[in-house]
């Protein structure tokens, strides 16, 4: 029981660090294009509603981006 309650703090800190990552980045751009606001909410409804993995929605969105690029 011991390893799990600190397991479950391991897990929060990593939440937390997630977060801080994520608005730090967010604040060094200062901008909301209306693609980051489709881009993320695309992606929280295919993590929500379906069953894809998270690393293949990374990839596909890395692949996409890439091909709008060429």
């Amino acid at each position: 029981m011991v390893i799990f309650r600190s397991i479950e703090g391991i897990n929060a800190a990593i939440v937390g660090i997630v977060w801080a990552s994520g608005i730090v980045m967010f604040k060094a751009t200062m901008e909301i294009e209306m693609t980051t606001l489709v881009v993320a909410g695309l992606t929280f409804s295919i993590l929500y509603f379906t069953k894809i993995p998270a690393p293949f929605v990374v990839i596909g969105w890395l692949l996409l981006g890439w091909a709008t690029h060429l």
